[in-house]
């Protein structure tokens, strides 16, 4: 029986639908092809073995009834990161034996990120694609993207190295800056407003992001039972940082929040995610993500444009309305002014840039501090000289 936890999208080739079949008390994975919303072709076996890569290209094709008999072998085993990184960790010198205590453990706990969030993609789909892809993962934090950026390098090169890989995907691949995520401007605001109108998901969605200022791990996962309509705030508890917040709700966010709470229909229980799938369910991080990004998309916004950015422009509003460091932190979950200075620094600056020219606005027509002269024309006085 084939595994009952289907890999992660990104993981997967294009068109591919991975359904969980619960029939007779069983879990089984399901394999289909599909695009957009179209008929789903079965496919057979599972991702990247021969069968199954034969019955995805005649799917692609338009082709359907795949005689098993053509199949010369079947593969019995798939390469997939996971077991890269077990083999570049039993079988890498300097991974074993060169490293210090503290360097060796840094490697191993991002490894052990990599192996955990995408792990079960095939070495055979670890293409240029799928690595922006997956960098794409870290717009909210820069450092863990250049450190994945950094131990991808070292899998693929071990990959090639011991022959599992060909080439190296990742050659002229630009590495993440820290802190190059920019907040959106208003005019990018309104155009996504104007493809995206009131009473679509993706209104919904962008307009938690873009009031509350909180991380799409956590916008996702926000439910109608965490508003209190008492006190007109919604509860987060942050993933990443385990802060547990509670924020009034913006007065233009309720107008949008009080549409789709009238059009959300039969309640499913107390936790009913306030932004479902088009199959009425939670979505996932990486599903959120990449949905919301095919909107920003749709509304034909350059790719700078990333989820993260609503929540620096969330930052730079707060600062510009003149709210305290505590105060912008007691919204955004920051532990410290030190990160909460990535956000606003760009309002602050624009901030002292109007003080700057304001005051010399107000100081033009003040006598100058200094006196025209010409060389010549000065009146002689006596000047001392020693001796």
């Amino acid at each position: 029986m084939q595994s009952a936890k289907p890999p992660r999208r990104k993981n997967l080739l294009p068109n591919i639908d991975a359904v969980v079949d619960r029939r007779n008390g069983q879990e089984t994975v399901r394999y289909y092809y599909r695009v957009g919303k179209g008929p789903r072709t079965p496919l057979i076996g599972v991702p990247y073995t021969d069968e199954f890569m034969l019955s995805y290209k005649a799917a692609a094709e338009g082709r359907t009834g795949i005689a098993m008999p053509l199949l010369t072998r079947r593969s019995t085993e798939v390469r997939t990161i996971s077991t890269l990184i077990a083999h570049y960790k039993a079988n890498n010198t300097q991974f074993k034996a060169n490293r210090d205590g503290t360097t060796k453990k840094g490697y191993s706990s991002r490894l052990n990120a990599i192996d955990r969030d995408y792990g079960d993609c095939p070495l055979i789909g670890f293409t240029r694609e799928r690595i922006i892809d997956f960098l794409d993962d870290f717009d909210d934090r820069p450092g863990s993207g250049l450190d994945t950026h950094k131990k991808f390098k070292i899998l693929i090169k071990h990959a090639i190295d011991i022959k599992w890989m060909t080439g190296d995907p990742m050659v002229g691949l630009k590495r993440p800056k820290g802190g190059s995520i920019r907040s959106w401007t208003e005019d990018e605001v309104e155009q996504f407003k104007e493809r995206w109108p009131l009473g679509t998901r993706q209104r919904l969605a962008f307009c938690l992001t873009e009031y509350l200022g909180q991380r799409r791990s956590d916008t996702h996962r926000m439910a109608w039972s965490d508003i209190n309509p008492r006190t007109g705030r919604i509860k987060v508890v942050q993933q990443k940082t385990e802060a547990k917040l509670e924020i009034p709700i913006h007065e233009d966010l309720l107008y949008v929040l009080d549409d789709a709470h009238a059009r959300r229909g039969t309640v499913v229980g107390l936790n009913d995610p306030i932004i479902k799938t088009e199959a009425g369910i939670g979505f996932t991080v990486a599903g959120f993500s990449d949905w919301l990004r095919d909107a920003i998309t749709a509304a034909g916004l350059p790719l700078d444009c990333k989820p993260h950015g609503l929540r620096h422009l969330a930052g730079v509003r707060m600062a510009e309305a003149g709210c305290t460091d505590e105060e912008m932190m007691a919204v955004l979950g920051h532990r410290s002014a030190t990160s909460l200075r990535i956000y606003t620094q760009g309002a602050k600056q624009r901030q002292l840039a109007e003080n700057a020219i304001t005051k010399l606005e107000q100081n033009r027509h003040k006598p100058s501090p200094t006196r025209g002269f010409k060389f010549g024309e000065l009146a002689k006085r006596e000047v001392k000289t020693g001796g």
